[in-house]
């Protein structure tokens, strides 16, 4: 008795619900000769279930929904000031590079020319140097190219460049790849969002990367460890994909990124000449 009675009552809401849309739309089909009347056939069909009524109904209410676009939307996010090109600070460059051949020259760990150097600091090196290296496309990048003084990663480095921004990716062997991006736009905004107050929170807790002095921040996600930080007016992030990020040592740990980020070489030491 109770289910009868339900399905009594699901059936006379339904046919009611599509009787007032059936007589709306027949009110408005003088002035809309496209009107579709489909929506009769359903009332009319005495051999749907409930259930195929409300199926069918929905289908058709999708079918000649409509929507309009708010006046005035609410804003997402919050819009920078403006969108532009950091000045590379060149000098700067420059300097870091004769702190690091001053310290070299005095003994100290000192790299042979022949060689590639894998010591705290900044050294420049030619892109010809490097099997996989395109040099035009080195040349091609405004800003300071700098990739980790590793034998393993320059073995294989390739490098990706536009004006302001570039990318290196590597597989530096024994279940490890490497990759580094570094642009200089830059997103100027009025004040800074907590998310960039709470970064710069961490980067300050840290001691500055040896040879570069530039504070930095580590990230770990599901795909990579990541270490990121601002130098010459740019910004870099190296990351690294391990296969296994939780027991290889140099995905869990810091020490292996840190010595990457410590030990740059790099490959457009003219590019800043006449800036």
């Amino acid at each position: 008795m109770g289910r009868r009675y339900l399905s009594l009552l699901v059936t006379a809401l339904v046919t009611a619900v599509i009787a007032f849309m059936a007589h709306t739309a027949g009110a408005q089909s003088d002035n809309d000769p496209e009107t579709d009347d489909s929506q009769t056939d359903i009332a009319s069909d005495a051999r749907m279930s409930p259930a195929d009524r409300l199926l069918r109904t929905r289908e058709f209410l999708v079918e000649r929904a409509q929507t309009r676009p708010r006046l005035q939307p609410p804003p997402i996010g919050r819009p920078p000031l403006r969108n532009d090109r950091a000045m590379v600070d060149w000098d700067d460059v420059s300097a870091t590079m004769a702190e690091t051949r001053r310290r070299d020259a005095a003994g100290a760990n000192a790299a042979s020319a022949a060689s590639v150097p894998r010591l705290e600091g900044l050294r420049a090196l030619a892109p010809t140097q490097l099997q996989r290296v395109r040099p035009s496309e080195v040349d091609a990048v405004q800003m300071p190219v700098l990739v980790p003084g590793s034998d393993e990663i320059l073995a294989s480095v390739q490098v990706f460049g536009q004006a302001d921004a570039y990318s290196a990716i590597a597989d530096a062997g024994n279940n490890l790849a490497f990759r580094i991006s570094g642009a200089r736009k830059r997103l100027v905004l009025e004040d800074p969002p907590a998310p960039r107050v709470a970064m710069e929170r961490m980067r300050s807790a840290r001691p500055p990367l040896p040879g570069l002095g530039a504070r930095y921040v580590i990230t770990r996600s599901d795909s990579s460890t990541d270490l990121s930080f601002s130098r010459f007016g740019c910004g870099y992030v190296l990351s690294l994909m391990c296969d296994d990020p939780d027991g290889d040592a140099r995905c869990a740990e810091d020490d292996f990124i840190v010595s990457l980020a410590s030990s740059m070489v790099l490959l457009n030491e003219n590019a800043g000449s006449g800036q």
